[in-house]
């Protein structure tokens, strides 16, 4: 071990209380939870690191995981610390993973924001390395926050991109594209039964980088995990929707990190960061990427049954081992307020229609359904909002079925009824509602058998193309 740690760390909250190791997502810096540390570090010694060469921390180039794994244990030691919760966004989530598997009885809890299984494309990482050591991160600073946030926020906040690149900025090129050799190495889906730390699964709903159906196929991987998805936000979801986040791993810790505390109430109040810390302020990439509050919405997972856990939040139920979970909610009804009602079935059968135009947005993505209003014309609005009413705000919102159910649905009578132009909107669609890569094939291979060779053979076509271009 070395005499000093290379990754660079900032401590905060009480030094005696359990420790929370907060882990930041390739091409950024700890600062990523700024919007977390007041209200964790009140009930916990919260630790967050810089990768290898980012931030502060030292260049060393990482090949695998397991390398930066390792760095960061050394860290731990030098600050006495031997158990820990540990929460990550992407490569930081696979660090924690990790470490839930390599040492189990150091991680207490994990909680995984915009993390995968492992890699989508292990050749597309390899290039991207290469790209990197050829040419350098402005690239990847330029284009940033397209990434990590959405299109609504950054029309909303368009300060948020600049700081985004310059965190980038201080990357060490060679570090970087080490990290991406790392990723592309990087596949758990084999050992992850084996993780025995309660495990909170969150996903931004329009993360591109990670889509919901990854973070699906990560929590059904995991034994004792839980997925949660937040709508209105992309990669870094405990950037863009702090408030939903922060509650979400408050009682996740609460709950799972034993030694700690319970916060005497779950709901968020703002507090002055502690300023106990072991970097220095005017260390590189230390500025906060974003200081005014942003809105809070609640928090939902668009690809599950849709169970309601109190105070607005709604989780992933689709484990068998649902049991505890419904006590434990019961044992909370004389404190929390009832969960939100599914939509009505009237007598005849038919739903009562919902905001239509919202659901159509949540499945479909803004940028798919502004186009179709876009190109509506005076012979054509009345079906658009035809469209919009019965299909989105009526059939779409039934509760017999759940979303993802109805994707796969929606996929195969397209390709049964040949519209292959709007087949493309429907695979992504299905990505967003929680089908994974491996399901829609499935699908797809369906459709051979009932619909034809030559229309499963265009719709896989189609389908490759929406893989290849999101990947």
């Amino acid at each position: 071990m070395t005499d000093a740690p290379l990754l660079r760390y900032r401590q905060d909250g009480p030094q005696d209380a359990p420790a929370l190791v907060l882990g930041p997502a390739l091409g950024t810096t700890f600062q990523i939870w700024h919007e977390q540390i007041p209200d964790l570090s009140r009930y916990w010694r919260v630790i967050r690191y810089d990768l290898p060469g980012h931030g502060g921390s030292v260049p060393v180039p990482t090949q695998t995981v397991e390398e930066i794994a390792v760095l960061l244990l050394e860290l731990l030691e030098a600050l006495g610390v031997h158990r820990f919760g540990y929460a990550g966004v992407g490569l930081g989530g696979s660090v924690g993973a990790l470490l839930a598997l390599s040492h189990p009885h150091r991680i207490v809890s994990l909680a995984l924001v915009g993390t995968s299984a492992g890699p989508g494309s292990a050749s597309v990482w390899r290039e991207h390395a290469a790209v990197i050591r050829a040419t350098g991160v402005e690239q990847e600073a330029r284009t940033a926050a397209t990434r990590w946030f959405t299109a609504a926020s950054l029309a909303e906040e368009p300060a948020l991109a600049e700081p985004c690149a310059q965190m980038v900025r201080t990357v060490d090129k060679s570090c970087y594209a080490a990290c991406c050799d790392a990723m592309a190495d990087h596949d758990l889906r084999g050992a992850l039964a084996a993780v025995a730390a309660p495990t909170l699964v969150i996903a931004g709903a329009e993360d591109a980088v990670v889509p919901p159906g990854a973070a699906r196929e990560l929590t059904a991987l995991i034994p004792d995990s839980r997925l949660a998805v937040v709508p209105n936000a992309a990669h870094l979801a405990n950037l863009e929707q702090p408030g939903p986040v922060t509650q979400l791993l408050l009682r996740h810790f609460a709950a799972t990190l034993r030694e700690a505390p319970r916060p005497p109430e779950l709901q968020a109040s703002p507090s002055p960061e502690p300023a106990a810390s072991r970097a220095p302020d005017d260390a590189a990439g230390n500025e906060p990427v974003r200081q005014r509050p942003v809105r809070d919405e609640p928090v939902r997972d668009e690809s599950s049954r849709q169970a309601v856990d109190w105070d607005g939040v709604e989780w992933d139920e689709s484990d068998e081992d649902g049991a505890a979970r419904e006590e434990a909610a019961r044992d909370r009804t004389d404190r929390s307020p009832a969960p939100a009602a599914a939509p009505r079935v009237s007598d005849t059968g038919g739903a009562v229609s919902v905001d239509g135009l919202k659901v159509r947005r949540e499945v479909l993505g803004d940028l798919e359904v502004d186009s179709a209003l876009n190109r509506a014309t005076d012979l054509t609005e009345d079906f658009e909002d035809f469209v919009t009413r019965y299909a989105w705000g009526e059939i779409w919102a039934r509760p017999g079925l759940e979303r993802r159910v109805r994707a796969a649905v929606s996929i195969t009578a397209l390709v049964a009824g040949g519209h292959l132009d709007e087949l493309e909107a429907h695979v992504r669609a299905g990505l967003r509602s929680g089908l994974t890569i491996e399901e829609i094939r499935e699908v797809l291979m369906q459709t051979a058998v009932y619909c034809g060779v030559p229309a499963a053979r265009a719709a896989f076509a189609v389908a490759q193309r929406v893989f290849v271009l999101d990947d």
